[in-house]
Parts: C-alpha cells; sequence; structure tokens
C-alpha cells in the first residue's frame, strides 16, 4: 500500500543501506505510508536541527575568506 506523491513533494533518489531500506520499507507498509514519507518523517527533525549549524559555520567560513 503506497501513498502517492504529493504534487509539493520533490523527492530525490539516495543511496542508503540496504538493510535498513528493507526494514524502512515494512515499518511503512504497516504505518500505510510510502518510504520516502516515512524516511521524510524521520530525517526532517535531525536536518531541521543540523540546518542552522551549518549554515553558520558556511557563513562564519565565508566571512573569514574576505
Amino acid at each position: 500500500m503506497t501513498s502517492p506523491v504529493s504534487p509539493k513533494r520533490d523527492d530525490r533518489s539516495v543511496k542508503i543501506a540496504r538493510d535498513l531500506v528493507v526494514k524502512a520499507k515494512v515499518i511503512a507498509e504497516v504505518k500505510g505510508i510510502s518510504i520516502a514519507e516515512y524516511l521524510s518523517e524521520i530525517l526532517r527533525p535531525h536536518i531541521q536541527k543540523d540546518w542552522p549549524k551549518a549554515i553558520a559555520s558556511i557563513t562564519s567560513l565565508d566571512s573569514t575568506d574576505k
């Protein structure tokens, strides 16, 4: 049971360990969502937390180059 991709989404392909994909597919199936939705919901909070730090680091590096 796979959910259709929302027109708002802009999905990309990534490589991920096969054993994790196998497990994630089963979990997504049980939840009734796509594997993309499942992985996105897991990754989003971590990426949102790390994003400001990454941008600050890049900005800091950029300002030292000038």
